[in-house]
């Protein structure tokens, strides 16, 4: 999800859900960046772990990562192929 200059790395079960949860009492509107599907929940866990551990340095708060989501997006296509096969 991208909100202005941040993204959120996380994991929702539905994605409209979470994204119209995100939206609410937010003055900015809230995007669909990148999603997977098909992963058991524990590998989704890994990567969205490794992902933040690669990210921190770019951590606001949270979930939240000020960055351009095209690096983020880049990462986990490939962590994602790695645990996909």
């Amino acid at each position: 999800m991208r909100c202005k200059n941040f993204i959120k790395i996380g994991i929702a079960k539905d994605i409209c859900t979470r994204l119209s949860e995100l939206q609410v009492g937010n003055p900015f509107p809230v995007f669909y960046v990148w999603s997977s599907r098909s992963l058991h929940r524990e590998d989704a866990h890994k990567i969205e772990k490794m992902l933040h551990h690669q990210f921190a340095h770019s951590r606001e708060r949270g979930e939240w990562f000020k960055m351009n989501p095209e690096g983020a997006i880049k990462i986990a296509e490939r962590l994602y192929a790695s645990y996909a096969k």
